[in-house]
């Protein structure tokens, strides 16, 4: 199975691995994903993890996992932190193995998140270019300054307006009392 084989890869990149596979070996951790619905069982050994597809009941285990694809994901990204739409029930010992088994992986091995991130501001970048300079879509930093610079002219105009006619006002009411 290859997602076992690729589990069992980035599990080999502990250095630490058999130390902290030994409380585990021999337990079980049921693995239920909702989303599309899959069951597994997940058995330690010296050396990685062995998964099998269950079809039966997961009550056997010692401990059982379930979540939605995304909330797994985001279990595995946290560091094994408990994440929405995650459910976690058994031996609370077994539960801290796999945690702590886990917990001390660098999932984004290539830096492929931060790559990410970077494309994405880039791409942000370049729509933002498309926009204001190529399209003219939305105005240019200079054009926005411009603008808000006017709107605060204009507004300053208005209140010296408004505050001339007060006292003209003021002046029309106190020369026509006797």
């Amino acid at each position: 199975m290859f997602t076992e084989r690729a589990i069992n890869q980035l599990l080999a990149r502990d250095p630490l691995l058999n130390e902290r596979l030994e409380p585990l070996l021999g337990k079980t951790l049921g693995l239920r994903l909702s989303e599309p619905e899959i069951s597994l069982r997940i058995s330690f050994h010296v050396g990685g993890v062995h998964l099998s597809r269950e079809a039966g009941d997961l009550d056997s285990c010692d401990a059982v996992l379930e979540a939605t694809p995304a909330g797994l994901a985001s279990l595995a990204l946290s560091g094994g932190q408990r994440s929405r739409n995650v459910q976690l029930r058994g031996d609370i010992g077994t539960i801290q193995e796999v945690r702590q088994l886990f917990s001390g992986l660098n999932l984004d091995p290539n830096g492929t998140l931060g790559a990410g991130r970077e494309g994405a501001e880039t791409l942000l970048r370049n729509l933002a270019e498309l926009a204001t300079e190529e399209r003219g879509w939305l105005p240019t930093a200079p054009e926005a300054n411009e603008f808000i610079a006017g709107v605060d002219a204009l507004r300053e105009a208005a209140d010296r307006l408004e505050a001339r006619l007060r006292r003209l006002e003021q002046q029309r009411q106190s020369e026509q009392t006797p």
